[in-house]
């Protein structure tokens, strides 16, 4: 199967199981903003910030090691030797994690402090069978369990927020239960614990995926910094309150994610899959990078005003104590295009094994990001977050095609981003300032400016059908 063939197919298995899920839970923002404080939300979203990043920093990321050296095994059966090499890694990682764990329990002040603490446990547990099941191929069953698990998180929340009156706690505990419920049917496939044995486990190939995740690990440092550290500043300059704001801004940014995860899971497949030693390399990535980002461009363009007159008809979907999160939506959409951006030329390094070039990259970037929230932070309030976040994320974009012009000689066409810029400045300035009028009108000519953006694609597309109907007519 060709590349675009392969992408496509995995990109619509991984959509028909995402759709739903992102969908289910962006509507239950009416649930958690009318019965979960501010200050509450604030809290749970720094904590899960925090402990994701000491879980992902102890574990190496090694889900995604995992499935790279899978890619590698044609026969089934000698993928087992990459699963329960990596295994054995992640075994190392969960005493370290019981230990500093415990002692965490023991010293810190934090409320709920044992449900953080299993969450993280869970949350790597349930990346690795995410990944394996992927390494084994079966797309179908991972989207198929995601759909499962977000029902039952939010069966969960409706339960434990609506009917027991629990307080933010819910949030962790139905998550929890949800990643129970996805490793079970995930172990069907996986049968992690049916084949547990010492006979797989290879010395070379643990040093090898070692060798390969440890730089994974430093790289989760720098991404933390760089993705998730601006949580925890506002909470700490600004409350809690604040964080909560920028938490529920956050949660528009999953209708970017619900279309580019999509794309990112079946590109990153076919990046670790696909023979690197060939000529074409180079034009491949270009091509799909170019592709992607105009894709993402223009959904970002057109989401900021559909949003606003989502708001207008629907006024109560955001509760009031959470009005002030409404202006910071378009740059955190813009933020989480950057950071999309990011990982998708992350994937590219991971296939050809490039990873410390991962690390330098998101070093930088998060450098970018501290300094200019702290810059910025008692100007702009918790604006500044966002600001930061951009700005980190657009050098670390910068830096990684950069390195990947030198490396594989991908070209990137950046005048991409210097258009962007007034465009995405008006549609933010008419998202703000004006009603749903000149919101419309502001859609509809993004919606002709996109068409134009993307008319070599869709001419294809458009010829194709007319094809297929010539066929069946005859």
């Amino acid at each position: 199967m060709n590349g675009k063939k392969r992408i496509f197919k995995s990109t619509i298995t991984y959509f028909l199981g995402s759709v739903l899920s992102k969908i289910i839970v962006f509507f239950m923002l009416p649930l958690y903003t009318k019965y979960i404080p501010a200050a509450d939300m604030g809290y749970y979203d720094s904590s899960i910030a925090v402990i994701t990043f000491f879980a992902s920093v102890l574990f190496l990321d090694i889900g995604s090691g995992i499935m790279r050296f899978m890619f590698e095994q044609k026969e089934q059966d000698n993928k087992k030797y990459a699963i329960y090499s990596g295994l054995a890694i992640f075994l190392i990682s969960l005493i370290l994690y019981i230990v500093i764990a415990i002692l965490g329990a023991f010293t810190l002040e934090f409320e709920y402090i044992i449900w953080i603490i299993i969450y993280g446990f869970m949350l790597c547990l349930n990346n690795v069978y995410g990944y394996i099941t992927r390494g084994y191929g079966a797309n179908s069953l991972y989207a198929a369990s995601g759909i499962v698990s977000t029902i039952v998180t939010v069966a969960c929340n409706l339960i434990f927020i609506l009917a027991l009156k629990w307080d933010y706690k819910s949030l962790y505990i139905s998550s929890i239960i949800a990643m129970v419920v996805h490793i079970i049917i995930l172990e069907f496939k996986c049968k992690l614990l049916t084949n547990l044995s010492k006979k797989y486990f290879d010395k070379d190939l643990f040093k090898k995926m070692l060798k390969f995740s440890l730089p994974l690990c430093v790289n989760s440092v720098a991404f933390w910094f760089l993705n998730s550290s601006n949580k925890i500043i506002v909470t700490t300059i600004l409350g809690s309150e604040y964080n909560g704001y920028l938490a529920i801004a956050s949660r528009f940014t999953s209708i970017l994610y619900l279309v580019s995860s999509c794309f990112q899971l079946a590109w990153q497949e076919l990046a670790y899959s696909r023979d690197n030693k060939l000529e074409s390399t180079g034009i491949f990535y270009t091509k799909a990078f170019d592709l992607y980002l105009r894709i993402l461009i223009a959904g970002l363009l057109l989401l900021i005003p559909l949003i606003r007159l989502g708001l207008i008809i629907y006024p109560n979907f955001i509760n009031a104590q959470y009005s002030d999160s409404i202006v910071l939506i378009p740059l955190a959409l813009t933020g989480t295009i950057m950071s999309i951006a990011s990982s998708f030329l992350g994937s590219i390094f991971g296939g050809i094994k490039k990873n410390n070039a991962i690390f330098i990259s998101t070093l930088v970037g998060a450098i970018v990001n501290i300094g200019v929230i702290f810059a910025l932070i008692n100007i702009m309030g918790v604006m500044a977050a966002n600001i930061a976040f951009i700005a980190g994320f657009t050098a670390t974009v910068l830096i990684r095609t950069l390195i990947l012009k030198k490396e594989i000689n991908m070209k990137v066409k950046h005048w991409y981003f210097a258009a962007l810029l007034p465009i995405l400045a008006a549609v933010i300035y008419v998202f703000n300032e004006l009603n749903w009028v000149y919101n419309l009108l502001v859609f509809l000519a993004i919606t002709v400016l996109c068409a134009f953006m993307l008319r070599p694609e869709i001419k294809e597309i458009i010829d194709k059908v007319k094809i297929r109907r010539k066929e069946k007519v005859k």
